[in-house]
C-alpha cells in the first residue's frame, strides 16, 4: 500500500511484479495496478530507491525523478508513504466478495449471538515471532500481561464485550487469555478471512507485525497496541524511532 501510496503522490503507474496472492484477496487490485507484464521489461531496468529503514518514513521518497522508472521498496512500513491518500488505499484494501461473504456470515453470527454485547477483535503474533533467533533480534512478545491489560481497558469501558481472537499460535492464546472474559476463537479460516472479520468488529487489539497493523488500520473502532513493542539496544529496536512515531497511527492507544 506504499507503493500506492507513492505512485499516488508522484502521479506514476503503480506495478506489482510476482504478486500471486493479492488478486485472490482484494477486489479492486486490478483497478489499482497497471497489467505488470507490459511493464516487466522496464521494471528489470528500473533505478532501485530504497528506504534506510524499514519503519522510518524516507521523505526523498516522495520526491523521486518523474523522468525514471524505479524500482522502490523494500519494506516501506510507514503510514505517512500514503497519509494524503487514505480513501484511495482503504478502496484498494476492499477484499473480494468470497472473503467479505465468508467473514460477514460469520459477523453476522457472532452479533446475533451477543446482540448487545460490544464486539472486540484480538489479533496475537507469535510463533516465529517467538523463535530464540527472533528474540534476540529484538522482535516483540505479546505478554500475558498485555493482554491483561488491553482486555481489562476494554471492558472497563464495555462492561458487556466478547473478545473474538485470531492468531498463529491459538493454543498459546487458549492458555495466555485471562479468566472472567467472554472469549470466541477464530478457527478454520485463511488468514485474509481473520482479517477481514477483526476489522469488522467495534474495536480492536493488536500486537506487532503487519499483519495486526492492517487490521488496526482497517477496524473503524479504537485501536489498542503494545506500548513498549521497542526493545531498545536491539537490531529491531534500531528500526525504529524511540516512541515508535512513522509507524504507529495515529490515534492507537498504547498500553
Amino acid at each position: 500500500m506504499s507503493t500506492l501510496g507513492l505512485a499516488l503522490t508522484l502521479q506514476r503507474i503503480p506495478v506489482f511484479l510476482g504478486s500471486k496472492h493479492l488478486p485472490f484477496a482484494l477486489k479492486n487490485f486490478n483497478q489499482t495496478t497497471a497489467n505488470s507484464s507490459r511493464f516487466e521489461e522496464r521494471c528489470e531496468n528500473s533505478t532501485r530507491a530504497h528506504e534506510a529503514s524499514c519503519c522510518k518514513f524516507e521523505a526523498k521518497l516522495s520526491h523521486l525523478n518523474s523522468s525514471q522508472d524505479f524500482t522502490i521498496g523494500c519494506y516501506l512500513q510507514s503510514y505517512k508513504y500514503f497519509e494524503h491518500h487514505e480513501p484511495e488505499i482503504r478502496k484498494a484494501l476492499t477484499f473480494t466478495d468470497e472473503i467479505r461473504n465468508q467473514s460477514s456470515h460469520l459477523v453476522q453470527e457472532l452479533r446475533q449471538k451477543h446482540n448487545t454485547s460490544t464486539l472486540i477483535g484480538v489479533h496475537v503474533r507469535r510463533g516465529d515471532m517467538a523463535s530464540e533467533r527472533n528474540i534476540k533480534l529484538g522482535y516483540p512478545q505479546v505478554s500475558p500481561e498485555y493482554l491483561n491489560r488491553s482486555m481489562a481497558f476494554f471492558r472497563s469501558r464495555y462492561p458487556d464485550c466478547v473478545f473474538v481472537v485470531g492468531s498463529n499460535s491459538l493454543q498459546w492464546c487458549k492458555d495466555n487469555v485471562p479468566n472472567g472474559y467472554h472469549v470466541h476463537y477464530l478457527t478454520g479460516y485463511s488468514p485474509a478471512v481473520d482479517m477481514s472479520v477483526l476489522s469488522s468488529m467495534d474495536h480492536t487489539i493488536i500486537t506487532f507485525g503487519t499483519f495486526s497493523w492492517w487490521v488496526g488500520f482497517l477496524n473503524p473502532g479504537t485501536t489498542v497496541y503494545m506500548k513498549d513493542f521497542i526493545v531498545n539496544g536491539t537490531f529491531i529496536g534500531g528500526v525504529f524511532h524511540p516512541d515508535g512515531r512513522e509507524y504507529i497511527y495515529p490515534g492507537w492507544v498504547p498500553l
